[in-house]
Protein backbone atom coordinates (compact mmCIF):
# COMPACT_ATOMS: atom_id res chain seq x y z
CA UNK A 1 0.00 0.00 0.00
CA UNK A 2 1.29 3.19 -1.03
CA UNK A 3 2.28 5.36 1.97
CA UNK A 4 0.71 8.45 3.11
CA UNK A 5 2.01 12.38 2.44
CA UNK A 6 3.06 13.54 5.48
CA UNK A 7 0.94 16.48 6.90
CA UNK A 8 3.08 19.84 7.84
CA UNK A 9 2.28 19.69 11.97
CA UNK A 10 0.52 23.14 12.25
CA UNK A 11 -0.37 23.68 15.52
CA UNK A 12 -3.73 24.20 16.05
CA UNK A 13 -5.55 27.55 16.72
CA UNK A 14 -5.25 28.09 20.53
CA UNK A 15 -2.09 25.75 21.35
CA UNK A 16 -0.04 28.72 22.35
CA UNK A 17 -0.26 32.64 23.34
CA UNK A 18 2.70 32.96 20.97
CA UNK A 19 1.28 31.27 17.80
CA UNK A 20 -1.93 33.75 18.22
CA UNK A 21 0.10 36.75 18.39
CA UNK A 22 1.97 35.64 14.72
CA UNK A 23 -1.44 35.37 13.38
CA UNK A 24 -3.09 39.02 14.47
CA UNK A 25 0.41 40.15 13.19
CA UNK A 26 0.20 38.49 9.87
CA UNK A 27 -3.63 39.67 9.56
CA UNK A 28 -2.52 43.17 9.93
CA UNK A 29 -0.44 43.19 7.74
CA UNK A 30 -1.88 41.65 5.04
CA UNK A 31 -4.93 44.53 5.66
CA UNK A 32 -1.97 47.59 5.80
CA UNK A 33 -0.54 45.87 2.50
CA UNK A 34 -3.86 46.24 1.12
CA UNK A 35 -4.44 49.87 2.09
CA UNK A 36 -1.55 50.95 0.98
CA UNK A 37 -2.06 48.97 -2.47
CA UNK A 38 -5.29 50.89 -2.59
CA UNK A 39 -4.03 54.63 -1.75
CA UNK A 40 -0.90 53.54 -4.07
CA UNK A 41 -3.07 53.07 -6.74
CA UNK A 42 -5.27 56.10 -5.95
CA UNK A 43 -2.16 58.45 -5.91
CA UNK A 44 -1.68 56.30 -9.42
CA UNK A 45 -5.18 57.69 -10.75
CA UNK A 46 -4.45 61.35 -9.45
CA UNK A 47 -1.29 61.67 -10.84
CA UNK A 48 -2.52 60.49 -14.53
CA UNK A 49 -5.31 62.94 -14.11
CA UNK A 50 -3.01 65.70 -13.02
CA UNK A 51 -1.14 64.97 -16.39
CA UNK A 52 -3.95 65.29 -18.16
CA UNK A 53 -4.25 68.50 -17.17
CA UNK A 54 -1.23 70.20 -17.01
CA UNK A 55 -0.75 68.89 -20.29
CA UNK A 56 -4.22 70.83 -21.25
CA UNK A 57 -3.29 73.42 -19.65
CA UNK A 58 0.25 73.92 -21.51
CA UNK A 59 -1.63 73.14 -25.13
CA UNK A 60 -4.09 76.21 -23.68
CA UNK A 61 -0.86 78.69 -22.72
CA UNK A 62 0.71 77.89 -26.27
CA UNK A 63 -2.69 78.70 -27.93
CA UNK A 64 -2.69 81.71 -26.01
CA UNK A 65 0.66 82.66 -26.42
CA UNK A 66 0.32 82.51 -30.52
CA UNK A 67 -3.28 84.55 -30.43
CA UNK A 68 -1.48 87.31 -27.67
CA UNK A 69 1.64 87.30 -30.34
CA UNK A 70 -0.87 87.90 -33.35
CA UNK A 71 -3.15 90.36 -31.31
CA UNK A 72 0.16 92.64 -30.17
CA UNK A 73 1.26 92.36 -34.03
CA UNK A 74 -2.07 93.48 -35.20
CA UNK A 75 -2.10 96.06 -32.56
CA UNK A 76 1.38 97.43 -33.89
CA UNK A 77 0.30 97.63 -37.43
CA UNK A 78 -3.07 99.38 -36.36
CA UNK A 79 -1.10 101.41 -33.94
CA UNK A 80 1.41 102.53 -37.17
CA UNK A 81 -1.61 102.54 -39.15
CA UNK A 82 -3.82 105.48 -36.87
CA UNK A 83 -0.04 107.44 -36.34
CA UNK A 84 0.86 107.24 -40.25
CA UNK A 85 -3.29 108.48 -40.68
CA UNK A 86 -3.00 110.49 -37.74
CA UNK A 87 0.36 112.93 -39.12
CA UNK A 88 -1.02 112.73 -42.85
CA UNK A 89 -4.21 114.24 -41.40
CA UNK A 90 -1.83 116.88 -39.07
CA UNK A 91 -0.07 117.50 -42.32
CA UNK A 92 -3.04 118.45 -44.54
CA UNK A 93 -4.21 120.46 -41.97
CA UNK A 94 -1.03 122.49 -41.82
CA UNK A 95 -0.91 123.22 -45.40
CA UNK A 96 -4.36 123.74 -45.75
CA UNK A 97 -3.70 126.20 -42.80
CA UNK A 98 -0.37 127.80 -44.79
CA UNK A 99 -2.48 128.08 -48.01
CA UNK A 100 -5.13 129.63 -46.75
CA UNK A 101 -2.69 132.45 -45.16
CA UNK A 102 -1.03 132.56 -48.41
CA UNK A 103 -4.10 132.73 -50.18
CA UNK A 104 -5.48 135.65 -47.52
CA UNK A 105 -1.95 137.52 -48.01
CA UNK A 106 -2.33 137.62 -51.94
CA UNK A 107 -6.09 138.34 -52.06
CA UNK A 108 -5.36 141.44 -49.70
CA UNK A 109 -2.69 142.71 -51.93
CA UNK A 110 -5.53 142.12 -54.81
CA UNK A 111 -8.08 144.07 -53.02
CA UNK A 112 -5.17 146.92 -52.45
CA UNK A 113 -3.97 147.02 -55.59
CA UNK A 114 -7.57 146.91 -56.89
CA UNK A 115 -8.25 150.30 -55.15
CA UNK A 116 -5.47 151.89 -56.02
CA UNK A 117 -5.95 151.13 -59.66
CA UNK A 118 -9.33 152.81 -59.04
CA UNK A 119 -7.99 156.05 -58.06
CA UNK A 120 -8.17 159.42 -61.01
CA UNK A 121 -4.24 159.86 -61.93
CA UNK A 122 -3.37 163.54 -62.77
CA UNK A 123 -1.13 165.50 -65.43
CA UNK A 124 1.68 167.10 -64.42
CA UNK A 125 3.58 169.48 -66.98
CA UNK A 126 2.87 171.21 -70.33
CA UNK A 127 -0.59 170.82 -72.41
CA UNK A 128 -1.31 167.78 -74.52
CA UNK A 129 0.48 168.48 -77.59
CA UNK A 130 3.56 168.72 -75.48
CA UNK A 131 5.40 165.53 -73.64
CA UNK A 132 3.11 164.54 -71.07
CA UNK A 133 4.04 162.74 -68.00
CA UNK A 134 1.52 160.94 -65.83
CA UNK A 135 1.68 159.90 -62.14
CA UNK A 136 -0.45 157.11 -60.51
CA UNK A 137 -2.23 158.32 -57.44
CA UNK A 138 -0.27 156.06 -54.30
CA UNK A 139 -1.83 156.51 -51.10
CA UNK A 140 0.01 158.00 -48.10
CA UNK A 141 2.96 155.93 -46.67
CA UNK A 142 1.86 156.66 -43.14
CA UNK A 143 -1.15 153.89 -43.08
CA UNK A 144 -0.44 151.67 -40.06
CA UNK A 145 -0.61 152.37 -37.29
CA UNK A 146 3.39 152.73 -36.27
CA UNK A 147 3.82 155.42 -39.40
CA UNK A 148 5.45 152.39 -41.24
CA UNK A 149 4.63 151.64 -45.06
CA UNK A 150 2.25 148.45 -45.99
CA UNK A 151 3.09 145.91 -47.98
CA UNK A 152 0.55 147.04 -50.46
CA UNK A 153 2.26 150.54 -50.44
CA UNK A 154 5.63 149.14 -52.30
CA UNK A 155 4.13 147.09 -54.36
CA UNK A 156 1.23 149.89 -55.73
CA UNK A 157 4.52 151.84 -56.87
CA UNK A 158 6.28 151.31 -60.44
CA UNK A 159 9.48 149.78 -60.34
CA UNK A 160 11.00 152.80 -63.09
CA UNK A 161 9.73 156.52 -63.35
CA UNK A 162 8.67 157.27 -66.57
CA UNK A 163 10.52 160.33 -67.69
CA UNK A 164 8.77 161.02 -70.62
CA UNK A 165 5.68 160.05 -72.23
CA UNK A 166 4.95 157.08 -74.78
CA UNK A 167 2.59 158.37 -77.99
CA UNK A 168 0.40 155.92 -78.53
CA UNK A 169 -3.07 154.89 -80.30
CA UNK A 170 -6.25 154.61 -78.86
CA UNK A 171 -6.42 151.47 -79.55
CA UNK A 172 -2.72 150.72 -78.13
CA UNK A 173 -2.86 150.61 -73.80
CA UNK A 174 -0.21 152.69 -72.95
CA UNK A 175 2.84 151.18 -71.47
CA UNK A 176 4.06 150.89 -67.80
CA UNK A 177 -0.36 152.20 -67.09
CA UNK A 178 -2.26 149.68 -64.60
CA UNK A 179 -4.48 147.22 -66.76
CA UNK A 180 -8.26 147.87 -65.58
CA UNK A 181 -9.41 144.51 -63.62
CA UNK A 182 -12.70 143.30 -63.70
CA UNK A 183 -15.10 144.69 -61.09
CA UNK A 184 -16.48 140.96 -60.11
CA UNK A 185 -12.58 139.76 -59.58
CA UNK A 186 -12.39 141.96 -57.46
CA UNK A 187 -15.60 141.62 -55.36
CA UNK A 188 -14.97 137.72 -55.36
CA UNK A 189 -11.60 138.48 -54.00
CA UNK A 190 -13.16 140.64 -51.40
CA UNK A 191 -15.50 138.53 -50.76
CA UNK A 192 -13.36 135.17 -50.40
CA UNK A 193 -10.95 137.45 -48.10
CA UNK A 194 -13.47 138.15 -45.53
CA UNK A 195 -14.56 134.57 -45.44
CA UNK A 196 -11.09 133.55 -45.36
CA UNK A 197 -9.93 136.07 -42.31
CA UNK A 198 -12.34 134.27 -40.13
CA UNK A 199 -11.78 130.59 -41.21
CA UNK A 200 -7.95 131.53 -40.84
CA UNK A 201 -8.14 132.43 -37.38
CA UNK A 202 -10.87 129.00 -36.39
CA UNK A 203 -8.74 126.48 -37.90
CA UNK A 204 -5.24 128.25 -36.36
CA UNK A 205 -7.29 128.47 -32.65
CA UNK A 206 -8.20 124.62 -33.46
CA UNK A 207 -4.61 123.83 -34.22
CA UNK A 208 -3.06 124.89 -31.10
CA UNK A 209 -5.65 122.78 -28.90
CA UNK A 210 -4.28 119.75 -27.47
CA UNK A 211 -7.26 117.64 -29.26
CA UNK A 212 -6.20 118.67 -32.17
CA UNK A 213 -4.47 115.24 -33.27
CA UNK A 214 -7.94 113.51 -32.86
CA UNK A 215 -8.40 112.53 -36.63
CA UNK A 216 -12.18 113.27 -36.78
CA UNK A 217 -11.82 116.93 -35.43
CA UNK A 218 -8.99 117.76 -37.93
CA UNK A 219 -11.13 115.91 -41.02
CA UNK A 220 -14.16 118.21 -39.82
CA UNK A 221 -11.39 121.39 -40.17
CA UNK A 222 -11.06 120.81 -43.44
CA UNK A 223 -14.60 120.11 -44.63
CA UNK A 224 -15.28 123.16 -43.04
CA UNK A 225 -12.71 124.47 -44.96
CA UNK A 226 -13.64 122.87 -48.16
CA UNK A 227 -17.31 123.93 -47.52
CA UNK A 228 -16.38 127.70 -47.12
CA UNK A 229 -13.89 127.81 -50.54
CA UNK A 230 -17.18 126.49 -52.19
CA UNK A 231 -15.67 122.88 -53.01
CA UNK A 232 -17.88 120.96 -50.37
CA UNK A 233 -21.42 120.94 -49.37
CA UNK A 234 -23.09 122.02 -46.27
CA UNK A 235 -25.14 118.79 -46.50
CA UNK A 236 -21.53 116.92 -46.38
CA UNK A 237 -20.52 118.99 -43.52
CA UNK A 238 -23.75 118.57 -41.70
CA UNK A 239 -24.00 115.32 -42.12
CA UNK A 240 -20.15 114.93 -40.73
CA UNK A 241 -20.61 116.95 -37.90
CA UNK A 242 -23.21 114.90 -36.68
CA UNK A 243 -21.52 111.64 -36.98
CA UNK A 244 -18.13 112.87 -35.20
CA UNK A 245 -20.40 114.41 -32.84
CA UNK A 246 -22.14 111.30 -32.29
CA UNK A 247 -19.09 108.89 -32.21
CA UNK A 248 -16.25 110.90 -30.17
CA UNK A 249 -19.85 111.21 -27.69
CA UNK A 250 -20.06 107.45 -27.11
CA UNK A 251 -15.81 107.21 -27.06
CA UNK A 252 -15.92 109.47 -23.79
CA UNK A 253 -13.34 112.07 -24.60
CA UNK A 254 -14.12 114.78 -22.97
CA UNK A 255 -11.83 117.45 -24.57
CA UNK A 256 -12.24 116.23 -28.29
CA UNK A 257 -15.93 116.36 -27.57
CA UNK A 258 -15.67 120.34 -26.69
CA UNK A 259 -13.13 121.27 -29.66
CA UNK A 260 -15.44 119.82 -31.79
CA UNK A 261 -18.43 121.54 -30.05
CA UNK A 262 -16.59 124.72 -29.92
CA UNK A 263 -15.18 124.55 -33.55
CA UNK A 264 -19.08 123.97 -34.63
CA UNK A 265 -19.91 127.09 -32.56
CA UNK A 266 -17.28 128.96 -33.93
CA UNK A 267 -18.19 128.41 -37.63
CA UNK A 268 -21.61 129.37 -36.56
CA UNK A 269 -20.68 133.06 -34.82
CA UNK A 270 -17.88 133.64 -37.46
CA UNK A 271 -18.47 132.73 -40.78
CA UNK A 272 -21.87 134.13 -41.72
CA UNK A 273 -22.30 132.10 -45.15
CA UNK A 274 -21.82 129.21 -43.33
CA UNK A 275 -24.47 130.44 -40.66
CA UNK A 276 -26.88 131.41 -43.27
CA UNK A 277 -26.80 128.01 -45.59
CA UNK A 278 -26.64 125.84 -43.06
CA UNK A 279 -29.57 127.24 -40.49
CA UNK A 280 -31.06 129.67 -42.57
CA UNK A 281 -31.53 127.80 -45.60
CA UNK A 282 -35.86 128.31 -46.54
CA UNK A 283 -35.53 125.42 -49.91
CA UNK A 284 -37.95 123.02 -49.49
CA UNK A 285 -37.59 119.65 -48.91
CA UNK A 286 -39.65 116.56 -50.18
CA UNK A 287 -39.65 113.22 -48.40
CA UNK A 288 -38.93 110.15 -49.69
CA UNK A 289 -42.08 110.01 -51.69
CA UNK A 290 -41.67 113.18 -52.53
CA UNK A 291 -44.40 115.02 -50.79
CA UNK A 292 -43.87 117.95 -49.97
CA UNK A 293 -42.74 119.13 -45.95
CA UNK A 294 -43.46 122.19 -43.78
CA UNK A 295 -39.94 122.48 -42.52
CA UNK A 296 -37.44 123.96 -44.81
CA UNK A 297 -33.97 122.61 -45.25
CA UNK A 298 -32.56 125.22 -42.30
CA UNK A 299 -35.46 123.41 -40.06
CA UNK A 300 -34.66 120.35 -40.47
CA UNK A 301 -31.12 120.21 -39.81
CA UNK A 302 -31.13 122.72 -36.71
CA UNK A 303 -33.89 120.43 -35.59
CA UNK A 304 -31.42 117.22 -36.41
CA UNK A 305 -28.31 118.79 -34.82
CA UNK A 306 -30.42 119.85 -32.05
CA UNK A 307 -31.47 116.58 -31.06
CA UNK A 308 -28.18 115.46 -31.33
CA UNK A 309 -27.05 117.47 -29.26
CA UNK A 310 -29.23 116.79 -26.38
CA UNK A 311 -28.68 113.18 -26.92
CA UNK A 312 -25.15 113.35 -26.47
CA UNK A 313 -25.65 116.26 -23.49
CA UNK A 314 -27.57 113.83 -21.58
CA UNK A 315 -24.99 111.00 -22.16
CA UNK A 316 -22.28 113.29 -20.92
CA UNK A 317 -24.35 114.38 -17.75
CA UNK A 318 -24.91 110.57 -16.50
CA UNK A 319 -20.66 109.76 -16.96
CA UNK A 320 -20.17 112.52 -14.98
CA UNK A 321 -22.36 111.33 -12.06
CA UNK A 322 -20.18 108.53 -11.84
CA UNK A 323 -17.14 110.83 -11.74
CA UNK A 324 -14.79 111.69 -8.82
CA UNK A 325 -15.18 115.20 -7.14
CA UNK A 326 -13.03 117.82 -7.74
CA UNK A 327 -10.72 115.59 -10.80
CA UNK A 328 -9.20 116.86 -13.63
CA UNK A 329 -12.05 114.64 -15.71
CA UNK A 330 -15.12 116.20 -13.49
CA UNK A 331 -13.66 119.48 -14.99
CA UNK A 332 -13.29 118.79 -18.56
CA UNK A 333 -16.68 117.10 -18.62
CA UNK A 334 -18.15 120.07 -17.29
CA UNK A 335 -16.62 121.84 -19.93
CA UNK A 336 -17.75 119.65 -22.44
CA UNK A 337 -21.61 120.04 -21.03
CA UNK A 338 -20.89 123.86 -20.92
CA UNK A 339 -19.93 123.74 -24.84
CA UNK A 340 -23.15 121.76 -25.34
CA UNK A 341 -25.47 123.70 -23.95
CA UNK A 342 -24.24 127.11 -25.95
CA UNK A 343 -24.24 125.34 -29.45
CA UNK A 344 -28.10 124.46 -28.21
CA UNK A 345 -29.13 128.04 -27.06
CA UNK A 346 -27.11 129.28 -30.53
CA UNK A 347 -29.12 126.73 -32.56
CA UNK A 348 -32.50 127.83 -31.09
CA UNK A 349 -31.41 131.70 -31.50
CA UNK A 350 -31.01 131.10 -35.23
CA UNK A 351 -34.00 128.98 -35.62
CA UNK A 352 -36.74 129.66 -32.86
CA UNK A 353 -38.99 127.00 -34.60
CA UNK A 354 -37.01 124.17 -32.90
CA UNK A 355 -38.48 125.43 -29.71
CA UNK A 356 -41.96 124.56 -30.81
CA UNK A 357 -41.15 121.08 -32.66
CA UNK A 358 -42.34 118.82 -30.51
CA UNK A 359 -40.57 116.20 -32.41
CA UNK A 360 -37.38 117.88 -31.50
CA UNK A 361 -37.33 117.67 -27.71
CA UNK A 362 -39.72 114.06 -27.28
CA UNK A 363 -36.33 111.89 -26.26
CA UNK A 364 -35.33 114.97 -23.80
CA UNK A 365 -36.87 115.19 -20.24
CA UNK A 366 -35.63 117.60 -18.42
CA UNK A 367 -36.34 115.61 -15.27
CA UNK A 368 -34.06 112.90 -16.25
CA UNK A 369 -31.15 115.18 -15.20
CA UNK A 370 -32.47 114.96 -11.62
CA UNK A 371 -31.06 111.64 -10.26
CA UNK A 372 -27.31 112.96 -12.09
CA UNK A 373 -26.90 116.04 -10.38
CA UNK A 374 -23.95 114.17 -8.03
CA UNK A 375 -21.14 115.60 -6.32
CA UNK A 376 -19.10 114.33 -9.34
CA UNK A 377 -21.22 117.16 -11.94
CA UNK A 378 -18.99 120.32 -11.78
CA UNK A 379 -20.46 123.33 -11.20
CA UNK A 380 -19.20 124.05 -15.09
CA UNK A 381 -22.05 121.60 -16.36
CA UNK A 382 -24.77 122.26 -13.77
CA UNK A 383 -24.79 126.45 -14.30
CA UNK A 384 -25.33 125.42 -18.55
CA UNK A 385 -27.32 123.11 -17.47
CA UNK A 386 -29.67 125.92 -15.41
CA UNK A 387 -28.96 127.71 -18.39
CA UNK A 388 -30.59 125.64 -21.06
CA UNK A 389 -33.53 124.57 -18.14
CA UNK A 390 -34.10 128.57 -18.13
CA UNK A 391 -34.24 129.35 -21.96
CA UNK A 392 -36.45 126.05 -22.68
CA UNK A 393 -39.03 127.22 -19.77
CA UNK A 394 -39.47 130.37 -21.52
CA UNK A 395 -39.29 129.33 -25.23
CA UNK A 396 -40.20 125.66 -25.20
CA UNK A 397 -44.05 125.02 -24.90
CA UNK A 398 -43.25 121.08 -24.77
CA UNK A 399 -40.64 121.54 -22.28
CA UNK A 400 -42.76 123.29 -19.63
CA UNK A 401 -45.78 121.00 -20.06
CA UNK A 402 -43.64 118.03 -18.93
CA UNK A 403 -43.19 119.64 -15.95
CA UNK A 404 -46.21 121.39 -14.98
CA UNK A 405 -47.71 117.88 -15.64
CA UNK A 406 -44.93 115.90 -13.37
CA UNK A 407 -44.66 118.49 -10.51
CA UNK A 408 -43.73 115.76 -7.69
CA UNK A 409 -40.78 114.90 -10.53
CA UNK A 410 -40.12 118.55 -11.10
CA UNK A 411 -39.49 119.00 -7.54
CA UNK A 412 -37.35 116.46 -7.13
CA UNK A 413 -35.39 118.27 -10.21
CA UNK A 414 -35.20 121.51 -7.83
CA UNK A 415 -33.96 119.38 -4.96
CA UNK A 416 -31.10 117.80 -6.47
CA UNK A 417 -29.99 121.16 -7.53
CA UNK A 418 -30.32 122.78 -3.90
CA UNK A 419 -28.49 119.27 -2.67
CA UNK A 420 -26.27 120.08 -5.37
CA UNK A 421 -25.56 123.83 -4.44
CA UNK A 422 -25.42 122.97 -0.72
CA UNK A 423 -23.07 120.68 -1.21
CA UNK A 424 -20.57 123.67 -3.18
CA UNK A 425 -21.46 126.31 -0.23
CA UNK A 426 -20.05 123.61 2.14
CA UNK A 427 -16.85 122.94 0.23
CA UNK A 428 -16.48 126.76 -0.68
CA UNK A 429 -16.25 126.26 -4.65
CA UNK A 430 -15.84 128.03 -7.14
CA UNK A 431 -18.37 129.55 -9.10
CA UNK A 432 -20.94 128.68 -6.41
CA UNK A 433 -22.48 132.00 -6.33
CA UNK A 434 -22.73 132.26 -9.89
CA UNK A 435 -24.85 129.19 -10.27
CA UNK A 436 -26.94 130.40 -7.43
CA UNK A 437 -28.00 132.88 -9.07
CA UNK A 438 -28.81 131.31 -12.34
CA UNK A 439 -30.85 128.71 -10.13
CA UNK A 440 -32.62 131.60 -9.26
CA UNK A 441 -33.36 133.03 -12.25
CA UNK A 442 -34.72 129.55 -13.44
CA UNK A 443 -37.56 130.01 -10.76
CA UNK A 444 -38.07 133.19 -11.21
CA UNK A 445 -38.29 133.11 -15.34
CA UNK A 446 -40.58 130.13 -14.05
CA UNK A 447 -43.10 132.04 -12.14
CA UNK A 448 -42.74 134.79 -14.43
CA UNK A 449 -43.13 133.23 -17.33
CA UNK A 450 -46.41 130.11 -16.68
CA UNK A 451 -47.64 132.79 -14.17
CA UNK A 452 -51.20 130.94 -14.53
CA UNK A 453 -49.28 127.59 -13.40
CA UNK A 454 -46.99 128.97 -10.88
CA UNK A 455 -49.63 128.98 -7.77
CA UNK A 456 -50.71 125.22 -8.20
CA UNK A 457 -47.35 123.97 -8.65
CA UNK A 458 -45.73 126.25 -5.50
CA UNK A 459 -48.49 124.72 -3.24
CA UNK A 460 -47.88 121.06 -4.64
CA UNK A 461 -43.88 121.20 -4.14
CA UNK A 462 -44.06 122.38 -0.26
CA UNK A 463 -40.58 120.04 0.65
CA UNK A 464 -39.15 122.50 -2.22
CA UNK A 465 -40.15 125.56 -0.28
CA UNK A 466 -38.98 124.52 2.78
CA UNK A 467 -35.79 123.47 1.65
CA UNK A 468 -35.82 126.99 0.22
CA UNK A 469 -36.50 128.79 3.48
CA UNK A 470 -33.75 126.25 5.00
CA UNK A 471 -31.54 127.36 2.74
CA UNK A 472 -32.15 131.26 3.80
CA UNK A 473 -31.59 130.54 7.18
CA UNK A 474 -28.48 128.74 7.02
CA UNK A 475 -27.16 131.86 4.55
CA UNK A 476 -28.43 133.81 7.26
CA UNK A 477 -25.88 132.38 9.83
CA UNK A 478 -23.15 131.54 7.78
CA UNK A 479 -23.54 135.73 6.93
CA UNK A 480 -23.77 137.15 10.55
CA UNK A 481 -20.35 136.99 11.51
CA UNK A 482 -18.58 137.96 8.24
CA UNK A 483 -18.97 140.86 5.30
CA UNK A 484 -19.23 139.42 1.86
CA UNK A 485 -20.37 142.18 -0.84
CA UNK A 486 -21.15 139.35 -3.31
CA UNK A 487 -23.00 136.91 -1.28
CA UNK A 488 -24.83 139.00 0.08
CA UNK A 489 -26.25 140.30 -3.14
CA UNK A 490 -26.92 136.56 -3.82
CA UNK A 491 -28.86 136.44 -0.09
CA UNK A 492 -30.96 139.67 -1.93
CA UNK A 493 -31.67 137.72 -4.98
CA UNK A 494 -32.28 134.47 -2.92
CA UNK A 495 -34.84 136.74 -0.41
CA UNK A 496 -36.20 138.59 -3.26
CA UNK A 497 -37.62 134.78 -5.13
CA UNK A 498 -38.80 133.75 -1.48
CA UNK A 499 -40.51 137.11 -1.38
CA UNK A 500 -42.75 135.62 -4.49
CA UNK A 501 -42.77 132.43 -3.83
CA UNK A 502 -44.73 132.94 -0.60
CA UNK A 503 -46.72 135.18 -1.65
CA UNK A 504 -48.30 132.09 -3.48
CA UNK A 505 -48.41 130.01 -0.78
CA UNK A 506 -52.42 129.74 0.58
CA UNK A 507 -51.23 129.23 4.48
CA UNK A 508 -47.33 130.04 5.14
CA UNK A 509 -47.79 128.71 8.81
CA UNK A 510 -49.19 125.10 8.23
CA UNK A 511 -45.87 125.03 5.51
CA UNK A 512 -43.31 125.61 8.37
CA UNK A 513 -44.98 123.09 10.43
CA UNK A 514 -47.35 125.08 12.53
CA UNK A 515 -46.64 127.72 15.25
CA UNK A 516 -45.14 125.21 17.13
CA UNK A 517 -42.81 123.83 14.79
CA UNK A 518 -38.78 124.39 14.89
CA UNK A 519 -39.35 125.49 11.48
CA UNK A 520 -41.37 128.35 12.31
CA UNK A 521 -39.45 129.62 15.27
CA UNK A 522 -36.02 129.46 13.69
CA UNK A 523 -37.87 131.72 10.74
CA UNK A 524 -39.24 133.61 13.07
CA UNK A 525 -36.30 134.51 15.07
CA UNK A 526 -34.20 134.58 11.79
CA UNK A 527 -35.94 137.51 9.97
CA UNK A 528 -36.23 139.27 12.99
CA UNK A 529 -32.83 140.02 13.64
CA UNK A 530 -32.09 140.57 9.97
CA UNK A 531 -35.05 142.87 9.92
CA UNK A 532 -33.82 145.04 13.37
CA UNK A 533 -29.94 144.86 13.10
CA UNK A 534 -27.48 146.45 11.76
CA UNK A 535 -25.35 143.74 10.02
CA UNK A 536 -26.86 143.51 6.96
CA UNK A 537 -27.41 146.03 4.56
CA UNK A 538 -30.83 147.67 4.11
CA UNK A 539 -32.34 146.23 1.01
CA UNK A 540 -31.63 142.73 3.23
CA UNK A 541 -33.56 143.99 6.14
CA UNK A 542 -36.46 144.84 4.45
CA UNK A 543 -36.82 141.61 2.06
CA UNK A 544 -36.90 140.19 5.90
CA UNK A 545 -39.68 142.18 7.31
CA UNK A 546 -41.67 141.48 4.32
CA UNK A 547 -40.99 137.46 5.41
CA UNK A 548 -41.32 137.85 8.55
CA UNK A 549 -45.02 139.43 7.56
CA UNK A 550 -46.30 135.93 6.53
CA UNK A 551 -46.05 134.25 10.05
CA UNK A 552 -47.08 137.57 12.22
CA UNK A 553 -49.10 139.91 12.03
CA UNK A 554 -48.65 143.46 12.10
CA UNK A 555 -49.24 144.07 16.07
CA UNK A 556 -46.85 140.91 16.80
CA UNK A 557 -44.68 142.25 14.65
CA UNK A 558 -44.19 145.73 16.23
CA UNK A 559 -43.81 143.72 19.46
CA UNK A 560 -41.09 141.70 18.49
CA UNK A 561 -39.27 144.84 17.63
CA UNK A 562 -39.83 146.39 20.65
CA UNK A 563 -38.45 143.50 22.39
CA UNK A 564 -35.66 143.25 19.99
CA UNK A 565 -34.49 146.66 20.56
CA UNK A 566 -35.17 146.72 24.46
CA UNK A 567 -33.17 143.42 24.71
Amino acid sequence: TPQKAAQPNWPQPGASPQHDSMAEEIRRLKEENARVRAESEALQSRLYTKEGEVKIVRDNLARTEIENTQLQERLSNHVSTAAATREQAEAGLKSEIERLKTELLFQKHEAKTAAIVQTPTRTVGAPRSASVRRTDGVRSLSSGMDGYPEFGDFTSTPKRVLTKSVVSSPATPKLHEPQKRDQSVSTSSLQSSELSAPLLNILSGISELSSTTFGGLISLSVQLSKTVRGAGSIDEFHDLSCTTLHHVSNAGSYEQLEAILQLLLQAIDQLQDIRNTWFLDRTECTDKNGVAQSRSAGQIRASQLSELVCETMQTSVRAAAKMRRGSRESFVCGRAIAAHVRLLVRVIGLQPAVAFDGDTWTAFDPCMFGPHLTPGLHLHGLSAILDLLTALIQVSPHTWTLLRDAPLHFESLLLSIIKRLRLAFSANEPRMLDTQRKFLVLIASAIVTHETDSKQLINTMHAFVRSLIQWFLDEYHALSGCVDKKRMTVLCEHLKCLNVILSEVEDVVALLGGDCSPLFFAFVAATTRVTVGDVFDSDVCELAADLLAYVVTEEQAMDIQRLAEFS
